[in-house]
């Protein structure tokens, strides 16, 4: 009977040691280059070339980006804090100043952002997107899905995407 409280001091200390599965968030910092060939952007047009900086420290994930596009290329930056909490803000997307609100939160190794965008030229129409960032356990390669929705005012759901956009990336540092 005295190896069982043994036992459970070195089950303890493996999990405080970071063993992956069980210490919840992991680290994005690095440059990542999108794998084309193991992306799939559908229904969207997929880009040339696609790149992010990320910075990674506590709750703060920076990520600089550059997109090219078949009709040129695009770049910014975004924060997310992940700690559960929605912003709100003004975005530019396709050329149209939108409302956004934004949280991000982990699933435990899994960073999950959940976006939702009103635009003015269809106010009455809410698109919500739901992306996961998945770092393999290597830490080489990121993953990140979105799924898409369509709401209405009132929250309830008028359209459900059935293609999931996956977008690879593999760490170049």
């Amino acid at each position: 009977m005295t190896g069982m409280p043994t036992m459970r001091k070195w089950l303890s200390l493996l999990i405080l040691a970071g063993a992956p599965g069980f210490c919840g968030a992991v680290d994005f910092t690095g440059d990542w280059v999108m794998n084309a060939s193991r992306s799939n952007y559908k229904p969207k047009p997929q880009p040339n070339e696609e790149s992010y900086t990320i910075e990674h420290k506590d709750s703060s994930v920076k990520i600089r980006f550059r997109t090219v596009w078949p009709n040129g290329p695009s770049s910014g930056a975004f924060t997310y804090i992940v700690d559960g909490n929605e912003i709100s803000g003004k975005k530019v997307i396709d050329g149209e100043e939108v409302n956004v609100r934004e949280s991000a939160q982990w699933d435990g190794t899994v960073m999950v952002v959940k976006r939702k965008i009103q635009r003015a030229s269809m106010p009455n129409i809410i698109v919500v997107e739901s992306e996961r960032w998945t770092l393999s356990a290597d830490n080489r390669v990121l993953t990140v899905t979105t799924e898409t929705t369509t709401e209405g005012q009132d929250g309830r759901t008028m359209f459900k995407m059935v293609e999931h956009p996956t977008v690879v990336y593999d760490r170049v540092r």
